[in-house]
């Protein structure tokens, strides 16, 4: 895109050979060669951006949209995040723009996260725990208390998804409801790596399955 002096009204009617221009002669032969330089100068920036060698889906139109290999991943923690928070109001941001950008993942950083407010019908996972390759890089020792999460996914979303190797994470005193039909949807699916989970005093309702351990 050229900057935004390349549209002043002045060197447009230059550009166009307009009649109206206020430049005569020499001053017009200037602003038309500085508009050129100017032009120039935009196509050589476009010229130097890097070349995009992991392309990552950015289209809500599924009709349309390539099945890319790779999606949208950002993080949400108490420090050194994508979205730093350990709120609802971090959480629900997070699955807002990953959902604008046509889909993705959020990944919850290893905290405490004490929510006062809602998780809204998110795109497939309410809250994911992602099985990282790296183990040390998995959500250990989170906490995630006092959400209330509602209409997580389609017909098979999951509003509480822990999976791979996390370890010693606490779920407690969370409302997860689904007011849809149950369908095939889960409240709180534990991966079969995960070691040392405690889901206690949750509220759920309208699901297929409360709790389901992938054996």
């Amino acid at each position: 895109m050229l900057p935004h002096v390349l549209r002043l009204p002045y060197l447009q009617c230059i550009m166009e050979k307009k009649d109206a221009s206020p430049f005569k002669g020499p001053a017009r032969f200037a602003a038309a060669w500085l508009c050129s330089a100017i032009a120039t100068w935009a196509i050589a920036q476009a010229a130097d951006r890097p070349v995009v060698s992991t392309p990552r889906a950015t289209s809500g139109d599924t009709a349309i949209e390539p099945d890319w290999s790779q999606r949208l991943t950002i993080t949400v923690g108490p420090g050194q995040a994508d979205l730093v928070g350990t709120n609802a109001r971090a959480l629900q941001a997070a699955v807002d723009y990953v959902a604008r950008l046509g889909g993705g993942t959020v990944r919850v950083l290893p905290g405490t996260y004490r929510l006062r407010n809602a998780i809204l019908q998110s795109r497939q996972v309410g809250v994911l725990f992602r099985d990282e390759k790296d183990k040390s890089f998995a959500g250990h020792r989170n906490r995630i208390e006092n959400n209330r999460i509602v209409d997580s996914g389609s017909t098979n979303g999951v509003a509480i998804d822990v999976q791979g190797a996390t370890e010693a994470v606490v779920l407690s005193g969370n409302e997860i409801i689904e007011t849809r039909q149950p369908a095939d949807r889960i409240a709180v699916r534990l991966g079969a790596e995960t070691k040392a989970i405690q889901v206690v005093t949750n509220q759920i309702s309208g699901f297929a399955l409360a709790v389901k351990q992938v054996k």
